[in-house]
């Protein structure tokens, strides 16, 4: 199955808009009045502030967990490199899949390459977290299988592009396959380490913001966020070399009452049994702020062998000014 779109490199992406805007609003906003202090701060300035700090958190970069649908086997491993590159955000995750029995296997997820915004809008490159889980196939019959995936992110890249915290994560997946079609659901729940505010000696913010920061930091007194992400991915195979795919995501930040829904649709057409083409297109809605997002894609992708295959695809936001998103995968099946 080719890539598609949908995926936390988008996410990430917004957050990252969001949070330089309400930076720079928030910034501009001491700046003009530069002797303004805690004592005269009104509610928009703290709202500013609140909206800041939510978005910085949401910020946080963390590896997109990919639920697993499938169970390579005993003995049997599937290793995917997602390389991501656009508007200078460069995302390198390396997933695998490693086979124990038939029906239990070790996922694990290493981001050797990410990119990371602090508190100040800085862009920070680096090896991000590594994710660690297992993959138990509780139920198989001919057409469905339905798998359970508990796992943890270990902070192994601290908080320079990362949130530094540990995150706990329980997914579950179902796949649905009959002749002609071919569906998956998949459903992460996930308990996010809160990340940590930068101390105040390695701020470079106006006075007034290091100010109405520390006084609100109660707001922020807890340990982890709940998260829920879920996707739904249904394709048709409209004949042998036609196939209809489709898909839907939503994630939900419950702590911040912040969610966002994807759409994608395209069409594959399959020249052999080695080499496809797709065009297609996604939408993105992102709640509590008025976003949305229209991007037009297409991509291509070729079997080498039985063990071995890559995809490529270039997506353009046809809403925003923009530079396109380029994605790659690489795919070693045994």
């Amino acid at each position: 199955m080719h890539i598609h779109t949908i995926n936390l490199t988008i996410l990430k992406k917004i957050y990252i808009c969001i949070f330089c805007f309400l930076l720079q609003v928030s910034v501009g906003s001491a700046q003009i009045n530069p002797g303004i202090n805690v004592s005269v701060n009104n509610k928009k300035f703290i709202g500013f502030y609140n909206n800041l700090a939510e978005s910085y958190l949401l910020n946080i970069n963390r590896p997109f967990i990919e639920i697993q649908t499938s169970s390579p086997g005993k003995g049997g491993y599937e290793i995917n490199l997602y390389p991501t590159a656009g508007e200078g955000y460069y995302d390198v995750p390396l997933i695998s899949n490693t086979g124990i029995s038939d029906r239990l296997s070790v996922v694990s997820q290493i981001s050797l390459y990410t990119t990371a915004y602090n508190l100040l809008g800085n862009k920070t490159n680096g090896f991000g977290d590594i994710y660690l889980g297992l993959l138990l196939n509780v139920q198989s019959s001919e057409k469905f299988n339905h798998f359970i995936q508990p796992g943890i992110k270990i902070p192994t890249s601290g908080n320079k592009t990362g949130s530094g915290k540990v995150d706990f994560h329980l997914g579950a997946s179902e796949s649905f396959e009959t002749e002609k079609f071919y569906n998956t659901i998949t459903l992460n729940f996930s308990l996010l380490g809160r990340a940590d505010f930068p101390e105040k000696s390695n701020r470079k913010l106006p006075v007034s913001i290091i100010n109405t920061i520390d006084s609100l930091k109660g707001t922020y007194d807890y340990s982890y966020e709940p998260a829920l992400d879920l996707e739904i991915n249904p394709t048709y195979y409209l004949n042998d070399r036609i196939q209809l795919e489709s898909g839907v995501s939503y994630n939900r930040n419950m702590k911040y009452d912040f969610s966002s829904l994807s759409l994608f649709g395209d069409v594959i057409y399959n020249f052999s049994n080695k080499f496809y083409v797709y065009p297609g297109a996604d939408y993105f809605k992102y709640d509590k702020i008025d976003y949305y997002q229209t991007s037009l894609y297409a991509g291509a992708g070729y079997n080498f062998t039985d063990n071995l295959s890559a995809d490529i695809s270039v997506s353009d936001d046809i809403n925003h000014s923009s530079k396109p998103y380029f994605y790659t995968q690489l795919t070693f099946t045994r």
